[in-house]
């Protein structure tokens, strides 16, 4: 297991898995791309990836963070511009985590490298 900033992700067929939960969905959609990219290369042939990403349309600051968030189609898009070997396995709707956000809706998504 490995904690690390995402920028510094360098490794090359290295992981079977990546989880980033709630976690790269607080980079811009060019920044993401480029960390997509960076975790296709760090996963070994038919890795997979966890990821989440808040439900809609928005991205920039709220409440002092940075958000992208992404709808289904808007995902499945910026996945096949920015790393179309990423294929989506499963993608799911959940709602927030923690009970004041319990009406908050998050799109899931299992990635495997083909």
């Amino acid at each position: 297991m490995r904690n690390e900033l995402f920028q510094d992700l360098a490794d090359v067929d290295a992981y079977d898995s990546v989880w980033v939960c709630s976690s790269i969905l607080h980079l811009s959609k060019d920044q993401l791309a480029d960390m997509l990219r960076r975790i296709s290369r760090a996963l070994k042939p038919h890795g997979i990836v966890y990821t989440s990403f808040k439900h809609g349309g928005f991205e920039g600051m709220r409440n002092g963070r940075y958000y992208t968030d992404f709808t289904e189609p808007t995902l499945r898009g910026h996945l096949t511009d920015a790393a179309p070997e990423l294929a989506i396995k499963q993608l799911w709707m959940t709602s927030g985590a923690r009970p004041e956000k319990r009406d908050e809706p998050w799109l899931n998504v299992i990635l495997r490298k083909t």
